[in-house]
């Protein structure tokens, strides 16, 4: 984030979900680096997102599949 926002550079950001969406918030439109744990706080990703994009990756991350396995994309009932 060099020279979008000094006053972030180096920040690390740990806490509630809540603090973290408002925290997405200023930094809206500026990329970042994020760090998906399991829940034993193991590291097992670590990505580049830009406004929410590391809400959707932990869900994406929250289904259930091998590893290895891709990612299935949500099903929708139809109307």
């Amino acid at each position: 984030m060099s020279g979008t926002h000094p006053e972030l550079d180096g920040a690390v950001f740990f806490g509630p979900r809540p603090e973290l969406e408002r925290y997405l918030v200023m930094l809206s439109g500026h990329s970042y680096v994020y760090v998906l744990c399991r829940p034993d706080r193991t590291p097992f990703y670590v990505g580049k997102g830009v406004n929410r994009r590391v809400l959707a990756h932990e869900a994406e991350a929250r289904l259930n599949h091998r590893v290895g396995e891709p990612n299935q994309k949500p099903t929708r009932p139809d109307h």
